[in-house]
């Protein structure tokens, strides 16, 4: 019997015969089964037995008899059933496989596994090593049966944000924003002034004078890169020709979008509210309102380039003050900028969104990386776990910092653009404030 423990690293030879599945010895005991007058002697290396061979009839004057193998002819027979072996043999290779996979790994990642579907992993397996990374915490399907269970106009998301987003030429359209004409340079011509300017971009990029500045960029990049949002550096003599390297002063030149971006902002976040203090209000047992932002973090980072845009736009040039000489890194994911950049994310944003309000019934708005929800506090924790799991299950990362519950006050947006504070009063005044903090 083989033992309730088993090594599965290293090869344990079986001292008796494994048994099938149906518990039969692999190799048979008798090499065959005969009958014989009663009287008759057994024939050497036989026993009786009582049973006769199936097909047989029992007859008072037969006996029935098992005629062992000899040695040679049981070695033959053994090796022909794979004999001698270890008792994991007899697991078909699957079972083996998860029995493996079970030991190998934490009780998380065993469970992780299990929630990942099969195609996810298909899915991957035909991206570039780069987007595979980037994307490696992704549910890319599951996000796109969601938007078309949501009846998202931006039907084509999840498959250009695996391949399609470049930094160059006309931009996808998502089919969610207001159209607009778009006359963008050509990439072409773009490649062609990027040759041109080749040496005069490299060497335009000096000290900016100030060590701490020239240091704080360095260990930016630096850690960005062992974050695997970058590689490099690489010498300038293996950058392609035709490459446009991200100068804010080109940046617009390098794409033109088709379409007008709307962002939510302090109106519709007035008008939510107003709509939801109603209802509380008209409660027989008003709870009042409570609100929290939850922000994605790193926001453009964790969404890749394009193929062509990783090889031909994604090259950026830095002073590294510890050699006194520029360096060149090539990015893998949005480069923070670009017109390109900020519609490719902002259709992401508005997709999660757009599932979020449509199938889950989420009260929030959102503006860049940030989502704005508001809810009875009533519903404060069923929300909080609801939106926390849902970013969770499409694999977008979220800003430890944010992780507060749900609360009366709340800060919204970003401090670059516009800062808002959202005080929500007790219930019995009906009242929400929303506040520039700038």
């Amino acid at each position: 019997m083989a033992s309730a423990k088993t090594d599965f690293t290293s090869v344990n030879f079986c001292t008796c015969q494994i048994l099938s599945a149906t518990g039969l010895p692999l190799v048979s005991e008798f090499n065959h089964i005969m009958q014989i007058p009663a009287e008759d002697p057994l024939p050497s290396n036989a026993r009786l037995i009582g049973t006769p061979a199936m097909g047989d009839i029992a007859s008072a004057g037969l006996k029935t008899v098992g005629v062992h193998r000899t040695p040679q002819e049981f070695v033959e027979a053994a090796i022909t059933a794979k004999h001698p072996g270890v008792a994991t043999d007899q697991m078909p290779g699957p079972m083996l496989d998860a029995v493996q996979f079970c030991l190998n790994h934490s009780v998380s990642q065993v469970a992780q596994r299990r929630s990942e579907v099969a195609v996810e992993e298909t899915l991957r397996e035909c991206m570039s090593q780069g987007r595979r990374e980037i994307l490696r915490h992704k549910k890319m399907l599951l996000f796109k049966e969601l938007l078309v269970e949501a009846c998202s106009q931006d039907v084509c998301l999840s498959d250009d944000t695996c391949d399609d987003f470049d930094l160059t030429g006309k931009l996808l359209a998502s089919n969610h924003f207001d159209q607009r004409s778009a006359s963008q340079l050509p990439t072409e011509a773009l490649r062609s002034v990027a040759n041109r300017a080749r040496e005069v971009l490299l060497a335009s990029v000096k000290s900016s004078g100030d060590q701490e500045i020239d240091r704080g960029v360095l260990q930016a990049t630096m850690k960005e890169r062992d974050q695997g949002f970058v590689k490099g550096p690489i010498s300038a003599d293996v950058v392609p020709d035709g490459t446009n390297r991200l100068q804010s002063q080109s940046r617009k030149l390098c794409s033109d979008s088709v379409e007008m971006v709307t962002l939510h902002g302090v109106d519709h976040i007035a008008c939510l509210g107003s709509a939801l203090l109603q209802a509380v209000w008209s409660e027989t047992t008003p709870s009042g309102l409570v609100a929290k932002c939850w922000d994605i973090a790193p926001a453009y980072k964790q969404v890749p380039l394009s193929e062509e845009a990783y090889e031909k736009d994604s090259y950026i040039v830095i002073y590294n003050p510890e050699t006194q000489q520029q360096e060149v890194f090539k990015q893998a994911v949005l480069p923070c900028g670009p017109i390109a950049s900020v519609m490719a994310f902002l259709r992401c944003v508005i997709g999660i969104w757009h599932i979020g309000s449509s199938l889950l019934k989420l009260t929030w708005t959102s503006y860049f990386d940030g989502f704005l929800s508001l809810a009875p506090h009533c519903l404060a924790r069923h929300t909080d776990l609801c939106i926390s799991t849902f970013f969770h299950l499409l694999g977008w990362q979220l800003s430890e910092d944010k992780w507060v519950p749900m609360l009366s006050v709340a800060k919204f947006l970003e401090p670059s653009l516009i800062s808002v504070r959202v005080q929500l009063e007790p219930w019995k005044s009906a009242t929400l404030r929303a506040e520039d903090t700038n």
